[in-house]
């Protein structure tokens, strides 16, 4: 009860009590009311002012371009000297370049089989650009790299050393390489290492024209200046070996003819003839005479009582022709191929016959003073067009002159022929 009166007591007496904080507390909440929140920047602010700054540098102090000034791309002069004999090394150098100009150099040698050369380069605070170099496997001269005109391009911060390497190659690594040149490259290495076609073998024909150095007959001496060639044919096989680029051997067998004709002639029937090279298949004697407007009346001689006639006398020789032959290629590219030829044949006689024609009589013999066999020194040209790879036209124009042709003298008579022949030549 006493506690209650109390509690009453204190709260009648402070009842209308008003009582006025300090100012010191009231300054205190008006501070802390008072207080500005901190405000919060975007971030995006902050990027817009890195970009300006970014550009600005960028505008008033550009990138140094030192180091495309002074990259030397090509040596302009190379020396050469002969080579001396050295024992072969492998030498290491290791280059530093440093801010104050210095340049150290390291040699490690040891004795091998073979020359290497490196060269290593560490920058500190200047722009180089690095090259390799690689040593040539087994040197056959010594060179001397000297840098063209490149002082007026040097700065006071940067020193040039001429360096003298035995047998080094350049190779700078910001060449690239040319992606089209390489695929020729190895093209042309592929072809190079196709399989090369030696042997060739030709099916020819040919047209002769046969004729003599002199103006003889080989049967009768009274038949000169009447004497003339007449056209024949060859035809045969050519077989060719490829010896190298320009030489190739070749041979083969042919069959040809050579023609000769006297034509109106005087033709006397005689008991003995004159006729010593030919022998014909009666057995007849007869004697020529060049002209048929001399003595036209009726002759009585020692050798004959009949009346002369006008007649025909034509000689076949026939022969298998071997040759041996070189040619020499002078002229070649990819569709006509020339060359020179030159050799000798070895002739095998298989036909002779001499033909005598009258008015009203035909007589056939052969000549007797014959080898049957001779030779001949041939001359041309050889020319090619080629179809494809392995088939090619040919053309091959010769001259061929008969060697050893008689026996016994022939009134001077020294045969040739002219002839072009043509075939398909096949190469394998």
């Amino acid at each position: 009860m006493e506690d209650k009166k109390i509690d009453d007591l204190f709260k009648n007496q402070l009842k209308n009590l008003e009582v006025s904080p300090n100012k010191k507390v009231w300054n205190s909440i008006e501070t802390k009311l008072k207080k500005k929140k901190r405000r919060v920047l975007p971030f995006w602010l902050f990027s817009g002012a890195a970009a300006a700054i970014l550009v600005l540098g960028l505008f008033f102090y550009p990138f140094s371009t030192n180091e495309n000034q002074h990259i030397i791309p090509k040596i302009d002069e190379v020396i050469t000297t002969s080579p001396t004999k050295k024992p072969l090394i492998n030498t290491t150098i290791d280059t530093l370049i440093l801010q104050n100009n210095k340049v150290e150099q390291v040699l490690k040698t040891n004795q091998n089989a073979f020359v290497k050369t490196e060269i290593k380069e560490e920058k500190s605070n200047t722009n180089n650009t690095k090259k390799e170099f690689v040593a040539r496997k087994n040197p056959a001269k010594t060179t001397f790299l000297k840098p063209f005109n490149i002082d007026a391009n040097l700065t006071s911060n940067q020193q040039i050393t001429t360096i003298y390497i035995e047998n080094i190659t350049i190779k700078n690594a910001s060449e690239k390489m040319d992606f089209n040149a390489f695929l020729a490259t190895k093209e042309t290495q592929i072809k190079n290492k196709e399989i090369v076609k030696n042997w060739s073998v030709a099916p020819t024909f040919g047209v002769l024209q046969s004729n003599s150095f002199s103006n003889t007959s080989p049967i009768a001496e009274d038949l000169a200046n009447t004497t003339t060639g007449e056209n024949s044919f060859s035809y045969g096989l050519q077989v060719g070996y490829k010896l190298n680029k320009r030489w190739t051997i070749q041979s083969g067998i042919h069959l040809q003819e050579m023609k000769y004709s006297n034509n109106q002639i005087a033709v006397y029937p005689s008991e003995i003839a004159n006729l010593q090279s030919v022998a014909f298949k009666d057995n007849g004697a007869v004697s020529f005479n060049n002209s048929v407007s001399e003595n036209l009346s009726i002759m009585s001689n020692l050798f004959t009582n009949f009346v002369k006639s006008t007649g025909n006398l034509s000689q076949n020789f026939g022969y298998i022709e071997i040759p041996l032959e070189m040619k020499y290629n002078f002229s070649n590219n990819t569709k006509i191929e020339a060359q020179l030829v030159t050799g000798f044949s070895s002739l095998f006689l298989d036909k002779n016959k001499v033909v005598l024609n009258t008015f009203n009589t035909t007589r056939t013999g052969e000549l007797t003073n014959l080898n049957n066999i001779n030779f001949s020194g041939n001359l041309g040209f050889d020319f090619n067009y080629f179809l494809n790879r392995n088939w090619s036209l040919n053309i091959n124009p010769m001259f061929k002159v008969q060697l050893n042709t008689f026996k016994t003298e022939a009134n001077g008579f020294a045969p040739f022929n002219l002839g072009i022949y043509s075939g398909i030549k096949y190469q394998f």
